[in-house]
């Protein structure tokens, strides 16, 4: 039995459709699979690894420098003592891009400080540090009118900070000041020695006289 030629033509005609749509048929399973694969791995198997990396870059562990006993005389009576001032603080990680934005922020800082831009730069690069790993004190007993300047435009400067800091005010002035010692910035030598152990870069230290001495149990 033979097909008229009307009834045939359909079927060759379907006949390259039907190829085209298997093919893409299966070049969409194939993509899919890959997708599937890729989620499952980053997913599953390296869930951990991403997630810490998420954690990384939320979370800032910042050590907080506690403040440092007082000094008394045999009657309680204090020689030494810690008071706090205001000091301008800057996460430098926290600043805008090297550029002209950052060159037009610490402009405002020095106007603002009252500091000269070496003066700024230097106290960037080896200033002082509130704690280990923190932002650096760029100065410290800064102005009320000028406290509230700088957190009134907080906007404008990004990476800077109005924080309350602790410094050592020895009542007796000069007097027995070779007595009383001093404090300062843990050297990279003395991280070295059994004593210092467990401090970090930037934290405070007695450096001599009784603050050296009493360091121990502060």
């Amino acid at each position: 039995m033979y097909l008229r030629r009307e009834e045939a033509e359909p079927e060759r005609r379907s006949s390259p459709l039907a190829v085209r749509i298997s093919i893409l048929t299966g070049i969409a399973i194939a993509i899919f699979s890959v997708l599937f694969l890729r989620l499952w791995y980053v997913q599953v198997l390296s869930g951990d690894k991403y997630r810490t990396q998420a954690n990384d870059n939320r979370i800032r562990e910042i050590r907080v420098q506690a403040p440092r006993g007082n000094i008394l005389d045999r009657n309680g009576k204090v020689l030494v003592a810690n008071r706090t001032q205001l000091a301008v603080e800057v996460n430098v990680d926290d600043l805008p891009a090297p550029g002209p934005a950052r060159k037009r922020e610490l402009n405002q800082l020095a106007d603002v400080t009252g500091m000269s831009m070496d003066e700024v730069h230097k106290a960037l690069q080896s200033g002082d540090r509130a704690a280990a790993g923190g932002p650096v004190i760029l100065k410290k007993g800064l102005g009320v009118d000028k406290v509230y300047y700088l957190r009134e435009n907080q906007s404008s400067f990004p990476g800077v900070a109005v924080e309350r800091v602790f410094t050592r005010e020895y009542k007796q002035g000069d007097i027995a000041a070779h007595m009383f010692g001093n404090v300062g910035e843990v050297t990279a030598e003395q991280l070295k020695e059994p004593r210092y152990a467990g401090l970090q870069q930037g934290d405070q230290v007695g450096q001599s006289g009784v603050e050296y001495e009493y360091d121990r149990f502060q």
